[in-house]
C-alpha cells in the first residue's frame, strides 16, 4: 500500500507452523522497563467523517500526547496482524467491534515522546505506530464517545476537527501531517466574478461573491439601522472584516469549542474607516455599526447553507 510520496511496501508474511504467543501482562515497572529497552509497535485509529474532511479527536488526559489525539495507541500483541490488533484495541477503547475491512491503514508514524506516563516519567518513549482511518455512522460516533475510557480521555467526547480548526487549535504536528495526508489541500482555482445582492432587509443590505472552487467567499455590508450584525460564532473558517466607511463598535468573546459556552468577559471595541478585525474560528461577534457605514469581510470558505458551522451566541440582545 502505498501511503507516503514512494510506493512502500507493506505487508505480513507468516511462516507456516507460527504459533502465536501466550499474551502476557506486564507490570508497570516490567512495561516501563521495556519501553527504555525495545520499540513496541502500536496501533492507532483515526475516524474520520470523509464528506464534511474532519477527523475525530478526544482529549487524553495522560502521557504522552497529553492532547487532542485519536484513538488507540495500544500494543500490538505477539502473533497479531496489525488489522487483528486494530480490530481487538479499537473494541476495547470504544465498545465498537467493527470489521477488519472497516479500517484502513494510511501511515506509519514514529512517535518520539520526551515523556512518558510511567515512571521515570522524563525518560520518555520512544512508539513506531500503523495509523488507520475508520469511518463511522452518527450512531457509532457516539457509542465511540460514551465508551472512551476516563483514565486516558478527559471526557466523552469525540469532536470533529477540519484543517482550519488543527491550525488554529495548535496540535501536534502529527495530527496535522496525518489530516494533510488522508484530506489532501485542494488547488485553489482561480477566481474572477463580480458581487451580487444576495439579501436585504430594514437592518442591512449584503452583497456577495461566492467561489466554492477557490475555497473563500466575500461580502459587502450597507449598514441601514444601528442594530446587532453577527451575534454567532463560525466553527471552522475565519472571518477578516474592514471598515470601509463610517464605525461603531465591536463586540467579542472566544467560546469553548466543546460546548459553545464564553470563556472569558465580553469584550467591546470601537471600530471606524479602515479598522481591520480577524475573527478566528469559535469567536463570537457582533458589530454595531452607524447607519451609513459599509463594510467588507473576506470569509476563508466558500458559503455553503448545507454546512452547519455558523451556531448562535447572542451578545447582543437585538431588543434593546
Amino acid at each position: 500500500m502505498s501511503f507516503s510520496k514512494n510506493s512502500i511496501l507493506v505487508q505480513d508474511f507468516r511462516e507456516p507452523g507460527f504459533a502465536p504467543f501466550k499474551k502476557t501482562f506486564l507490570s508497570d515497572d516490567a512495561y516501563a522497563e521495556a519501553l527504555s529497552a525495545m520499540l513496541p509497535m502500536c496501533v492507532d485509529a483515526v475516524p474520520i467523517r470523509r464528506t464534511a474532511r474532519e477527523i475525530l479527536l478526544s482529549r487524553r488526559s495522560i502521557l504522552p500526547a497529553k492532547d487532542w489525539w485519536w484513538i488507540g495507541g495500544r500494543m500490538c500483541a505477539g502473533g497479531e496482524t496489525k488489522e487483528e490488533a486494530m480490530v481487538r484495541i479499537f473494541k476495547q477503547d470504544t465498545g465498537l467491534e467493527l470489521n477488519a475491512e472497516r479500517f484502513t491503514l494510511v501511515a506509519v508514524l514514529d512517535h518520539q515522546w520526551k515523556d512518558r506516563q510511567q515512571f521515570p516519567q522524563n525518560r520518555g518513549s520512544h512508539t513506531p505506530a500503523y495509523t488507520f482511518i475508520v469511518e463511522l455512522s452518527a450512531d457509532e460516533e457516539e457509542v465511540a464517545a460514551a465508551n472512551l475510557e476516563t483514565k486516558e480521555y478527559v471526557s466523552h467526547v469525540l469532536r470533529g476537527f477540519n484543517y482550519t480548526q488543527i491550525v488554529q487549535t495548535g496540535m501536534l504536528p502529527q495530527v496535522l501531517a496525518v489530516y494533510d495526508h488522508i484530506f489532501p489541500q485542494p488547488k485553489v482555482a482561480p477566481a474572477l466574478g463580480k458581487m451580487k445582492k444576495v439579501s436585504s432587509d430594514a437592518r442591512r443590505t449584503i452583497y456577495e461573491f461566492n467561489a466554492p472552487d477557490s475555497g473563500f467567499s466575500t461580502q459587502y455590508f450597507e449598514v441601514h439601522q444601528s442594530v446587532p450584525l453577527g451575534n454567532h460564532f463560525h466553527t471552522g473558517k475565519e472571518e477578516y472584516f474592514t471598515i470601509m466607511s463610517g464605525g461603531g463598535w465591536y463586540y467579542s468573546v472566544p467560546c469553548d469549542p466543546e460546548t459553545g459556552a464564553p470563556l472569558t468577559t465580553l469584550t467591546r471595541e470601537r471600530v471606524e474607516t479602515m479598522s481591520a478585525i480577524t475573527v478566528p474560528a469559535y469567536t463570537a461577534h457582533t458589530f454595531v455599526l452607524d447607519p451609513g457605514s459599509t463594510m467588507y469581510c473576506y470569509s476563508t470558505a466558500p458559503y455553503d447553507d448545507t454546512n452547519k458551522d455558523m451556531l448562535s451566541c447572542v451578545l447582543v440582545d437585538p431588543k434593546k
